[in-house]
């Protein structure tokens, strides 16, 4: 899949800011098909979130905000909260779990 600047509404979010998310959103970046402020990242507190901003990415504690600003959406949380994320943002579009 390309993303390219000529598609602005091709954006792509992280729900989760661990090392799988972080993993992902390199090896997306290192492509060079999509630039940095393509992605956002969310995660409920700042402990993970310098790492992406020092890739250039945004970043936000609302996933709501990573949902409505994305057009593809890596949900990369533990299992276990997987029902309390899908239920916040369920009503916006389908979400990929890694």
């Amino acid at each position: 899949m390309t993303v390219s600047d000529d598609k602005p509404d091709l954006n792509i979010g992280f729900i989760g800011a661990g090392n799988m998310a972080f993993g992902i959103t390199k090896g997306i970046l290192c492509s060079g098909e999509v630039q940095p402020r393509k992605v956002m990242v969310s995660a409920p507190s700042s402990n993970n979130l310098g790492r992406f901003q020092e890739l250039g990415v945004a970043v936000t504690h609302s996933n709501t905000e990573v949902v409505t600003a994305s057009r593809l959406v890596f949900l990369a949380v533990k299992p276990h909260l997987i029902p309390r994320v899908l239920a916040e943002i369920s009503d916006f579009h389908p979400v990929v779990s890694v």
